[in-house]
C-alpha cells in the first residue's frame, strides 16, 4: 500500500469531518499537521503487518506509522474510529461527526494491533463489490473469502487475499472434477450405494478416497499447480499464504475397506487430518510459508484419536445450529452455557491436540429459524472472547437472512470491531451504533434491542431447535412492547427517510413472526393480517433490493407474496376428524415452507395449493428425471437427532389409485421425539416439521399421521392425458386413538366418524 492511498484515506474524512479541505503534501508548512510513516521524525523501529502507533509530537503535530503492508492504514482508522468517533454504519453510511478542528493532548500516545490474525464475513451479497470491500477492510476485515483479486481498492489500500487457488471451502469438486475414468477408484465408496460417488460440484455426492496413494499423488500435483498459477496472477509479494484443502458439503466420506480400517483406529476427523498432514509436509518443501486449512465439521468435527496436525495445518471447526440435522450448537449462546455443553467438549479435545485453529462460526440462525426476532451481539462478542482465550488465529462467521436478522447492521459492525479489538467494551459500542445509526429514534430502537436481547436469554431452550409456536419470548406481551417502540421510533424519525427505512427493515421479522404466530397469540382481524401483510410485503421488498443480488430478488419476493397469500387465504375447514383429538392441520400455507418441493395451483386441493413434486426438483440434476418415478406412495418419520426412522411406510405402484384425486392415507402411528419431520416422498424433497407438537414433558407424543395427496399424470395412472404430478394438500396430526388404525400401513381409506 503507498502512503498516498492511506493518506488519501485520512484526507478524505478529514474534509467531511471539518468541512473543508485537507491537503496532502510531502512537505508542509501548517501550523497543524499529521505525518505518516517515515515523515515522522522518530527513531525507526520494527512493526508486525497489521500494527501501529500513534504519537503526538506536540499539541499541533501528530505521528501516525505502521507495518507493511497496511499497519498504517489501520493507525489511520484507529484514529478516525476512537478518537474522532467516525463509524463506517455499512456499505452506504457512515456517521461523520462534525468539528471546527482536529484536537488532540500533547501527551497523546496510542498503540495497537488486531486481536486475531485472520478476520472475515460472508453475508449478503447485493451492493456493489467496491463498495463492500471498502466497507469491511475499513473495519478491518482482511479475509474477503471466496473473492480473488489484484486490483480495486482493498488490494490498493494494502489488504491483499489470504487464500489461494481455487476457493475458500469445499474445494475437494475443483481438484476432481476433471479426473478421467482412470482415476474412478479414488472417489470415495459408498456401502449403501455399491459404487463410487463422483461429485458432481461442490456439494457432492460424495469425496474422495484418503487412504489411495493415486488421489493423494494427484492432489500434490494440483495443489503446487494452484500456488504457481497465483504466483502468476498476483503481483510481487503479495501472494495468499493460506489453501483451503476442503471437503465436499456433505457428510459421505469414504467407506472402502482401508479407510474404514484407519477410521476405527483413529477416528473419521483422523483419516481426514492423515490426508492433509501428507499433502502439507509435501509441500512444505518448497513453499515453507504456506499454510493448509480444511474446515472440520459434520461429522468430522470430533478431535482424532492419536493423531495431531502438522504446524502447517490449520484445523477450521465448525459446530452448526441445532437448526440441522443431529447437530447440537446453540449459536445465539455462549460455548459455556449448559446448552452448549457438547460442543464445548469438542473444542477442548481439539485445543488438547495443538493444532492451529480457526473457526467457521454462524452468527445467525438458519433455516426458518433466521425469519423471526433474534438478537446476537452480545453472543458474537463472548464467542469472540472464548477464540482469543483459546489462541485461535482465524475467525470466519455466516450471517445470513440479511433481509430478516434483527439489527443485522449492528451485528456485523460489532463482530468485527471486537474481531479487531477486544478490549471495547460491548454495551457501550451497542449503544454508539444504535445512536448513529437509527439519530432521533435511537431511545426506543434502543429499547426494543436491550429488550429482545433479555427477552431471548429468558428462553428455556436454544432458539437454534426451538419451533416458532414454542417461542415464548415472541409472546403478546412482547408485539404489543414492540410495535409501540417501531411506531414510536417511527414518529421520531419522520423527517428522514433513510431512518425510516432502517427502522422499516427492523420490522420485517416482527411483521413475520406476529402473523406466522396468529393462532397462538390474541386474535387479529382479517383486516389487520391484510394490514400488516402489507406493510411486511413493502418492507421485505425493499431490503431484498438492497441486500441480495437481482439473481435472488425474484425468488425472494415470490416467497415472501407466497407466505402473504397464506396468511390471508380461506382455508376450508377440516372435516371427517371431528371426533379425533387434532394437533396439528396443516395446509398449503404450512407445507410450501419446506422450499425443495413445488408449490402449484390445484383446484381440487384444500385452499386452491398443494405441494408435491411436479417438475425439476433436487439437488443434483442428474437425479431430476428420476424424481418422477413412479415408486408408489412412501412416507415416514424421520427424528434428526439420531438420525433414524420413527415411522416408515409405503403403497406400492399396483396399489395406487386410478382416480386423479385426492384421497386421505394413513401413514401411520409413531412417538414424536423433540427434533424430527415427516417426509412425503421417496426423494425426501417434501417434508414437514413436526417439532412443535413435540410435548417436552415427554409424554403424550402418540400420534397417528393422516395425508391427503394424489397421483395424476401416466407415471402413476394408466392412460392419462394429465401433467405428472405427486400433490400433497393437507396433512393432518392427531393424538393416538384406540384402537390403532387397521393394517397395512398405508392404505387410502375412509376416516371413521
Amino acid at each position: 500500500m503507498s502512503g498516498k492511498a492511506a493518506a488519501g484515506e485520512l484526507a478524505t474524512h478529514l474534509e467531511q469531518i471539518l468541512g473543508q479541505p485537507v491537503p496532502v503534501a510531502t512537505e508542509v508548512t501548517a501550523t497543524r499537521r499529521i505525518l505518516l510513516n517515515s515523515a515522522a521524525p522518530l527513531p525507526p523501529r520494527q512493526f508486525a503487518s497489521e500494527e501501529w502507533e500513534q504519537i503526538a509530537l506536540s499539541a499541533n503535530e501528530l505521528a501516525i506509522r505502521g507495518g507493511k503492508p497496511h499497519g498504517l492504514l489501520y493507525g489511520i482508522y484507529d484514529f478516525l474510529e476512537n478518537h474522532l468517533g467516525v463509524i463506517w454504519m455499512d456499505e452506504w453510511s457512515t456517521h461523520i461527526p462534525k468539528a471546527q478542528q482536529v484536537t488532540w493532548a500533547a501527551d497523546f500516545r496510542r498503540s495497537g494491533q488486531p486481536s486475531f490474525r485472520y478476520r472475515g464475513l460472508y453475508t449478503y451479497r447485493g451492493p456493489d463489490r467496491e463498495l463492500r470491500r471498502r466497507f469491511l477492510l475499513r473495519n478491518r476485515q482482511n479475509h474477503f473469502h471466496d473473492e480473488r483479486y489484484n486490483e480495486g481498492v482493498a488490494w490498493d489500500l494494502g489488504v491483499f487475499p489470504v487464500v489461494g487457488a481455487p476457493r475458500a471451502c469445499h474445494t475437494f469438486f475443483n481438484y476432481t472434477e476433471h479426473w478421467g475414468a482412470d482415476m474412478e477408484d479414488c472417489f470415495s465408496w459408498s456401502i449403501s450405494a455399491k459404487k463410487r460417488l463422483r461429485a458432481v460440484n461442490a456439494s457432492g455426492p460424495g469425496q474422495i478416497c484418503y487412504t489411495n496413494p493415486k488421489t493423494r499423488q494427484s492432489f500434490k500435483r494440483q495443489l503446487r499447480g494452484y500456488v504457481e498459477s497465483d504466483r502468476k496472477y498476483y503481483r510481487g509479494e503479495h501472494q495468499p499464504t493460506v489453501y483451503v484443502l476442503g471437503a465436499n458439503d456433505n457428510a459421505d466420506h469414504c467407506q472402502c475397506d482401508s479407510c474404514l480400517e484407519f477410521s476405527r483406529k483413529h477416528g473419521l476427523s483422523g483419516l481426514f487430518l492423515d490426508f492433509l498432514n501428507d499433502l502439507a509436509e509435501d509441500i512444505e518443501s518448497d513453499y515453507p510459508e504456506i499454510s493448509l486449512m480444511s474446515l472440520f465439521w459434520l461429522n468430522l468435527k470430533e478431535p482424532p484419536i492419536g493423531i495431531h496436525s502438522r504446524h502447517n495445518v490449520r484445523v477450521e471447526l465448525a459446530y452448526l445450529g441445532g437448526e440441522y440435522n443431529g447437530e447440537h450448537r446453540d449459536t445465539l449462546r455462549s460455548y459455556l452455557h449448559p446448552s452448549n455443553h457438547e460442543s464445548l467438549e469438542s473444542v477442548e479435545g481439539w485445543m488438547k491436540q495443538g493444532a492451529p485453529l480457526g473457526i467457521w462460526d454462524y452468527w445467525c440462525l438458519n433455516a426458518d429459524r433466521g425469519r423471526f426476532p433474534a438478537a446476537n451481539e452480545l453472543n458474537v462478542v463472548d464467542s469472540l472472547r472464548f477464540y482469543h482465550r483459546n489462541h485461535f488465529d482465524f475467525i470466519f462467521a455466516e450471517c445470513r437472512d440479511a433481509e430478516y436478522a434483527s439489527f443485522l447492521p449492528l451485528r456485523l459492525w460489532l463482530g468485527l470491531r471486537l474481531a479487531n479489538d477486544l478490549s471495547l467494551d460491548a454495551e457501550r459500542e451497542i449503544s454508539r451504533f444504535l445512536s448513529a445509526f437509527f439519530g432521533p429514534a435511537a431511545p426506543p430502537m434502543q429499547a426494543y434491542h436491550d429488550y429482545l436481547q433479555k427477552a431471548n436469554t429468558a428462553v428455556n431452550g436454544s432458539l437454534c431447535d426451538l419451533p416458532l409456536t414454542r417461542r415464548t419470548d415472541l409472546d403478546d406481551t412482547f408485539f404489543t412492547k414492540v410495535f409501540a417502540w417501531l411506531d414510536e421510533a417511527e414518529k421520531l424519525a419522520s423527517d428522514s427517510p433513510e431512518i425510516l427505512k432502517r427502522i422499516g427493515r427492523e420490522r420485517i421479522s416482527v411483521d413475520y413472526a406476529r402473523l406466522a404466530r396468529r393462532a397462538q397469540l390474541a386474535p387479529i382481524s382479517l383486516a389487520e393480517r391484510k394490514a400488516i401483510a402489507a406493510r411486511l410485503q413493502a418492507n421485505h421488498s425493499y431490503a431484498v433490493r438492497k441486500y441480495e443480488p437481482e439473481s435472488r430478488v425474484k425468488p425472494q419476493e415470490e416467497d415472501m407474496a407466497l407466505f402473504v397469500q397464506g396468511i390471508v387465504s380461506d382455508i376450508p375447514p377440516l372435516r371427517g376428524f371431528e371426533n379425533r383429538d387434532v394437533l396439528g392441520d396443516y395446509t398449503w400455507p404450512a407445507l410450501a415452507r419446506h422450499r425443495n418441493h413445488s408449490v402449484f395451483e390445484d383446484a381440487q386441493a384444500a385452499g386452491g395449493k398443494a405441494v408435491g413434486i411436479i417438475g425439476r426438483e433436487g439437488r443434483y440434476p442428474e437425479h431430476w428425471e428420476s424424481h418422477q418415478e413412479n415408486r408408489g406412495i412412501r412416507c415416514g418419520i424421520y427424528n434428526y437427532s439420531d438420525r433414524k426412522n420413527l415411522l416408515k411406510s409405503e403403497l406400492p405402484p399396483e396399489a395406487l389409485p386410478q382416480d386423479e384425486q385426492y384421497h386421505w392415507y394413513y401413514v401411520g402411528r409413531a412417538t414424536l421425539s423433540a427434533k424430527c419431520f415427516l417426509w412425503m416422498h421417496w426423494t425426501w424433497l417434501s417434508q414437514l416439521q413436526l417439532n412443535e407438537l413435540y410435548d417436552t414433558s415427554g409424554l403424550n407424543n402418540l400420534v397417528d399421521v393422516f395425508i391427503s395427496l394424489k397421483v395424476a399424470g401416466p407415471r402413476y395412472v394408466k392412460g392419462s392425458m394429465s401433467s405428472d404430478c405427486y400433490a400433497i394438500d393437507r396433512v393432518v396430526v392427531c393424538r393416538a386413538a384406540e384402537p390403532p388404525m387397521p393394517q397395512p400401513w398405508m392404505r387410502s381409506l375412509q376416516l371413521p366418524q
